[in-house]
């Protein structure tokens, strides 16, 4: 049974894992003794037994008992830190920074992944060394996210995130106020039928997200008949769409780009149109109609929202929206 509303002791970890104070304090402290030597099988164990008390590091319980460093951890799950601009993360870290910097926080970033076990460890637990944290990218261990909550950790998303019996802390762009500018300007344009085109795979909540509002607007705008399918199907070329009725619409640049040159050749000969549902962040698809580009601001307000949740301005779980508009393309 967790102990999360009391400090765990080593002491009390060693003997709900049957073993001695000195191998404890080996495994969670990161201590390097010739002495002692300890097992996968035991350091699990430990590690295990540690995690369901609710152990908490050193480093951390400072962190929690309001020592305040100025310092934000930046923290993703993507391969590769989005230091390259043509990331299509690297504008919220922009918007991170120049923020940071405006209210006076430095930043840790990190570009390590940690696993469950490594949050118990004292000197990898570097994210703990921060006041808070703003999580990026898509791709995520929800288990450490959890115990980072469970332990009120200060964390941010930029974007909707969701986890299963955790309220999370996020800023994302409002996606649906965007989709409802395309959509009626398509409809204005004469079309009544939508081919929404998205990248095969898991669906994560940014594109569960706009895949819905497309359907929940379509409505709104007379739009008889919303077809999907994923790009792997190629559908969307294939002879029987009706290009005068029809207009296609890409969840994602990536998905786009897939098309880009089928479509440029496509259009010599048809009057076939497209849209994307994203901002055009590549700089590759100026003449698309598109979802304006507030990636930047998105990256300052999720640290205007750490900053306040630290402040205790703010009362978590927060979710903000950024305005997103249409921007209207060749």
């Amino acid at each position: 049974m967790s102990k999360k509303n009391s400090k765990v002791t080593i002491r009390e970890i060693a003997e709900a894992s049957g073993v001695s104070y000195a191998t404890v304090s080996v495994v969670l402290n990161g201590k390097t003794n010739g002495s002692i030597r300890v097992s996968d099988k035991t350091r699990q164990k430990i590690q295990d037994t540690a995690l369901e008390l609710g152990y908490i590091p050193n480093q951390a319980a400072r962190t929690l008992k309001g020592q305040r460093k100025d310092l934000i951890a930046v923290f993703t799950y993507e391969k590769v830190f989005p230091v390259n601009v043509n990331n299509e993360f690297y504008p919220f870290f922009a918007g991170i920074e120049e923020e940071a910097e405006k209210l006076g926080f430095d930043l840790l970033i990190l570009n390590k992944r940690p696993g469950r076990e490594e949050l118990m460890l004292d000197t990898v637990s570097r994210i703990f060394s921060a006041d808070g944290a703003i999580m990026l990218g898509i791709d995520r261990d929800d288990e450490v996210i959890r115990y980072l909550l469970q332990h009120n950790f200060p964390l941010v998303f930029t974007g909707r995130r969701n986890l299963d019996r955790e309220e999370t802390n996020w800023v994302t762009l409002d996606y649906r106020m965007g989709i409802s500018d395309i959509l009626g300007h398509l409809s204005n344009r004469g079309f009544d039928q939508i081919l929404y085109i998205s990248r095969e795979g898991k669906k994560w909540e940014p594109e569960e997200d706009r895949e819905r509002f497309v359907k929940e607007e379509a409505a709104k705008y007379g739009f008889t008949n919303v077809l999907s399918c994923t790009a792997d199907s190629r559908h969307p070329l294939l002879p029987g769409v009706d290009s005068s009725r029809t207009c296609l619409i890409f969840d994602h640049l990536a998905t786009a780009n897939l098309f880009k040159e089928e479509l440029n050749s496509t259009s010599a000969g048809s009057p076939l149109e497209y849209a994307v549902f994203e901002d055009d962040w590549s700089g590759e698809f100026q003449d698309w109609t598109r979802l304006s580009d507030e990636r930047v601001e998105l990256g300052r307000e999720t640290v205007r929202l750490l900053v306040d949740i630290l402040e205790q301005k703010q009362t978590p779980p927060v979710q903000k929206t950024i305005p997103v508009t249409a921007v209207i393309g060749g």
